[in-house]
């Protein structure tokens, strides 16, 4: 599954709706967003891609796509300004979600299958 809309990238890269010519780049980069950030959640989440894709996700997604686009056309500058927002905000909404809270459990909790029993992060917690 690919996170993000490719109208966003193309706004954030200054491409117009009408202009057609960097769409499967773009695409193929949305892709590889998503990758990196499955890469990124594969310690927290036990089912990727994301059946059910959070807002902040797909928006992390479109600047990632946005960052590797413009790079692509200065490949020896420094990483690109999107690039390295994405890095922070998927940085923040992993501590965000995952992160043990103030009542001493994880933020998030998701289960894990296997072939006996179903369980929870908190079964491993408590």
């Amino acid at each position: 599954m690919t996170y993000g809309v490719a109208a966003t990238v193309k706004r954030l890269c200054s491409i117009t709706q009408a202009d057609t010519f960097a769409d499967l780049d773009i695409a193929a980069f949305l892709s590889t967003a998503s990758t990196l950030i499955d890469a990124k959640l594969t310690e927290h989440e036990s089912t990727l891609p994301l059946s059910t894709v959070p807002d902040k996700i797909g928006v992390i997604a479109e600047f990632y796509a946005a960052g590797i686009y413009m790079q692509r056309a200065k490949p020896d500058e420094p990483v690109h300004a999107y690039t390295t927002y994405a890095d922070m905000k998927l940085a923040e909404y992993i501590t965000d979600t995952y992160s043990i809270n103030d009542t001493g459990r994880p933020g998030k909790i998701f289960t894990h299958t296997d072939s006996t029993h179903t369980h929870t992060t908190e079964d491993y917690c408590w």
